[in-house]
């Protein structure tokens, strides 16, 4: 189980069972105490739990955690993925994120990255996307601003899609863009697209 698992499983368990302690999650995910400790940290800093002396338990807006904390595919690669991604990702940059799990692993990373580096406090990153549950998770972050696209939003990938987005896009410089896309043809490919910088 990588990181990215185990905090969706640490936040599963913390949510069913309301409060639980450092020795009862050993024991249900057999990693160390020290490990679990680093992880309800984590939690915590992103508001999704309540830390307790010896544990944690549940909070107002546990019941609806981003989509990051859901188990998806591939997750290993994923977050290899957005590690590299994120190393091109200069402090006081604009980069734009479209939906899906991908560049919600690449916003996570991103978010640990910006809390870690203090380049990103001096110069935050400014993140433009179209996905609401990217813009949910970076909006607690200190050192992101984020811009979201208008539209309207699509049930499987949280993403605002239509003309609203396509009023906006032309008015901001983007640096660097992360893409994600299920499918993709020579078509596509050679077809110019609709993006000028």
């Amino acid at each position: 189980m990588n990181r990215s698992e185990r905090l969706g499983r640490l936040a599963d368990i913390v949510i069913e069972r309301s409060v639980v302690s450092i020795d009862e999650l050993v024991s249900i995910l057999h990693v160390s105490g020290a490990t679990i400790r680093r992880d309800l940290d984590a939690l915590a800093k992103q508001q999704l739990i309540t830390r307790t002396r010896g544990g944690a338990r549940a909070n107002a807006s546990s019941g609806d955690l981003p989509l990051r904390y859901r188990a998806s595919k591939h997750s290993d690669e994923k977050q290899a993925l957005a590690c590299h991604a994120v190393d091109l990702v200069l402090p006081g940059s604009t980069i734009a994120l479209n939906g899906g799990t991908t560049m919600t692993e690449v916003a996570l990373e991103l978010g640990i990255r910006s809390d870690e580096d203090p380049e990103f406090a001096r110069n935050p990153v400014t993140v433009v996307t179209n996905a609401v549950n990217i813009a949910n998770d970076l909006t607690l972050r200190s050192n992101i601003r984020v811009v979201v696209t208008g539209g309207v939003a699509r049930t499987r990938s949280y993403e605002l899609v239509g003309p609203l987005a396509a009023l906006i896009l032309p008015h901001i410089n983007i640096d660097l863009a992360f893409l994600a896309w299920m499918r993709l043809s020579l078509e596509m490919v050679s077809t110019p697209t609709m993006l000028k910088k």
